[in-house]
């Protein structure tokens, strides 16, 4: 089954909506995900109005705005309602000096107001497993979609991440599939920072294109297939090589396609 592959405008800051909607285009992607923080295209204290003018500006180059990562405020829900878009993504931050389920109870009573908001506009919160202190894997997001209705949260599966924590993604998958709002397709691996001489080994995180990592594109993409799955997949390109962003990007969008 074809996926709508798309991909994130965060490194993109300089560029005009239409510069923006011309080069997404170009790329050959079908839709994006748009940074709405201070500084971008549309600011978020303006996002009622100008939001719905964005989208409506994307789609006179083929591409669709799929959702936004941004602040949980009210303005942003009711700018993505005016819009038509579906979900704000945002990490599950947790705090290291407590156990696991502590952390979580904690991080969701913050997320409170932004719950109610997210029920009160029809636009889901899509939470995302990351890497570092947040919650890493599906299982955790599993963990808190028991708890919560399916109308306030949805699901944003980080396939980088996902690998450097050591998950399975069929799995990964199998736990969320029927929270997902958005995947997004990265790869990455681990690298030893120091030398072996040292008693103590230092390993860097390095995101790499989609063939050379830990994460497995065809396992996931036939995977997400195989679940009925029919949402965005996002090419999220955290690359560590950031000088060559839109080539790799290219490289990416062709080998996704083909699997």
């Amino acid at each position: 089954m074809p996926f709508k592959f798309a991909t994130f405008t965060k490194p993109f800051t300089k560029e005009t909506p239409d510069e923006l909607g011309k080069l997404f285009s170009t790329l050959g992607f079908d839709a994006m995900e748009f940074c709405l923080r201070e500084g971008y295209q549309v600011q978020p204290a303006e996002a009622e109005k100008k939001l719905p003018l964005f989208v409506n500006q994307m789609k006179n180059y083929g591409i669709e705005v799929i959702g936004i990562a941004g602040p949980l405020t009210e303005p942003v829900f009711a700018g993505c309602k005016a819009a038509g878009i579906s979900f704000i993504r945002t990490p599950v931050s947790l705090n290291q000096k407590t156990g696991f389920f502590a952390a979580v109870d904690e991080t969701m009573k913050k997320l409170e107001p932004a719950i109610a908001l997210a029920t009160q506009y029809g636009v889901k919160i899509g939470l995302q497993n990351h890497y570092a202190s947040n919650i890493n894997t599906a299982m955790g997001l599993h963990y808190i979609f028991e708890k919560y209705p399916v109308n306030a949260l949805g699901a944003v599966w980080d396939s980088g991440s996902g690998c450097l924590a050591g998950e399975d993604p069929v799995h990964a998958i199998s736990m969320i599939a029927g929270r997902l709002v958005m995947v997004n397709l990265k790869n990455a691996y681990y690298v030893r920072s120091n030398t072996y001489d040292n008693p103590v080994g230092k390993y860097d995180r390095i995101f790499c294109s989609g063939r050379q990592g830990m994460a497995r594109w065809p396992v996931i993409l036939s995977s997400l297939s195989a679940s009925g799955y029919k949402g965005p997949v996002c090419l999220a390109h955290e690359y560590s090589d950031q000088e060559r962003l839109l080539e790799l990007l290219k490289e990416d969008l062709a080998y996704a396609r083909s699997l």
